[in-house]
């Protein structure tokens, strides 16, 4: 450390739009009958070759969680009421790698469900509140965590869970790459 920039491997690179094509290939092959889009605008976002939003109406059902009625609502059959991020508990991972834990910041405004709500839902899990979800991420098999949760929840975020730094070089040509 005591460097003002540290870098790290990419995340995951180019997943993202790798996804996006292998649900647009799956839509379009008549392989998916049911999709449940948790937040995001994928009829928007998506590359606009893939016209994904015209795919969308060739899926048997289509289940939208938003907060937002947006293009993708549009090709949803369902418009399922998403909690705020302001109100509702979950967990993730940041750019750097560091894994935070969302706490809500004031009671739910309405009725809604987080993304981990609803995904405990749809796997049948019995525990359905963000709290107790979000909790069970850092229980060991016996369910305890309280000394590991109490720190991570003070200090927002799980120490040390910060991808490692690498070293970076600048090679001579790499201002010839540049558009």
């Amino acid at each position: 450390q005591g460097k003002a920039v540290s870098f790290i491997d990419e995340p995951q690179p180019k997943l993202a739009s790798e996804e996006v094509h292998r649900l647009a290939a799956d839509i379009d092959g008549g392989d998916l009958d049911t999709l449940l889009v948790l937040g995001g605008n994928l009829a928007y976002n998506a590359p606009a070759d893939l016209d994904l939003a015209g795919l969308l109406d060739g899926v048997d059902m289509v289940a939208y969680l938003s907060l937002y009625a947006t293009e993708t609502s549009r090709h949803a059959d369902w418009m399922l009421p998403m909690s705020h991020s302001l109100t509702s508990w979950g967990d993730g991972r940041g750019w750097d790698g560091t894994t935070y834990i969302r706490q809500p910041q004031i009671m739910p405004l309405y009725a809604g469900r987080s993304d981990i709500e609803l995904l405990g839902m749809v796997a049948g899990v019995e525990v359905g509140d963000g709290y107790a979800l979000t909790y069970a991420t850092f229980a060991d098999g016996s369910g305890t965590a309280k000394p590991a949760w109490r720190k991570a929840l003070s200090a927002g975020e799980l120490a040390d869970s910060a991808a490692p730094a690498v070293a970076a070089a600048l090679t001579p040509d790499a201002g010839s790459h540049a558009p």
